[in-house]
């Protein structure tokens, strides 16, 4: 139980700003644990010039830090702020001599910046290592190379613009903005899937092992509501109106939700 203290730490912060977000798009830096004190400081001064709060967890003594500012990715000016956020922070870290990214690799939210982390020359190496082994580039595409998007961090949202279009089915009835706020509650950590008998969430997805019995498949499935992507005829489809306990307890479930 006491080791949960730490896991649980990311779904907790979501409760502190109704309608922010601890956003992770800085949340892997790595420097030289004697310098960190300096790179503490300077980004505490970038946050502040940006008006934005956040939250700091670590492994200290790796030098490992992960930052996750509040924002409401839904607004265009803290979508902004993010960008700039970012592009400040590493430019930091690089010049204590850190890496954008410690501990879970880089990913869509930071292929845009790594051209900063190890220059044109090194860069240029990636790409060739991919058209070497991938050139048809078929393996997970435009992520670290080829990709030409200058503002990749801004897209690609979970909860970003258009997310509170107020977009409705029209046999739902929803107090205004209830829908949008319900599915931000979801961040995506997969902790209602947990099945060990020190975790209490979700008794309907322990039984069946489904992900469309989770917590999380439901906040998936309001925020494509939300958003307006999902096909209102959709909800007449038996898919929609099967029982989560009706589902195969012999199997986990392979249901592309759950790479949502």
């Amino acid at each position: 139980m006491l080791w949960r203290i730490r896991k649980s730490g990311e779904p907790l912060l979501y409760a502190k700003y109704p309608g922010m977000h601890p956003v992770g798009f800085i949340e892997d830096t790595a420097m030289d644990p004697w310098r960190l004190h300096e790179y503490l400081e300077g980004k505490d001064r970038i946050m502040k010039k940006y008006g934005v709060d956040y939250a700091s967890y670590a492994h200290a003594g790796a030098g490992v830090l992960h930052t996750r500012p509040y924002l409401d990715l839904a607004n265009p000016a803290d979508l902004d702020k993010m960008e700039g956020i970012a592009n400040e922070v590493y430019d930091l870290l690089i010049s204590l001599g850190g890496s954008i990214s410690g501990e879970h690799g880089d990913g869509l939210s930071r292929t845009q910046f790594l051209i900063k982390q190890f220059g044109p020359e090194l860069y240029q190496v990636f790409h060739e290592v991919k058209d070497l082994f991938d050139p048809l580039h078929i393996m997970n595409p435009g992520k670290i190379v080829y990709n030409t998007d200058p503002h990749l961090v801004r897209h690609n949202l979970r909860h970003g613009p258009g997310i509170h279009a107020e977009k409705r089915l029209g046999n739902l009835v929803w107090v205004p903005g209830e829908l949008e706020r319900e599915s931000e509650q979801c961040n995506g950590c997969g902790e209602c899937r947990a099945i060990e008998r020190a975790v209490t969430m979700c008794p309907v997805f322990k039984p069946t092992l489904d992900e469309t019995a989770s917590p999380r498949a439901k906040g998936n499935l309001m925020r494509h509501v939300a958003c307006g992507s999902l096909d209102p005829k959709w909800v007449s489809s038996p898919e929609f109106s099967a029982s989560p306990t009706s589902a195969s307890t012999a199997r986990p479930a392979t249901s592309s939700a759950r790479y949502t």
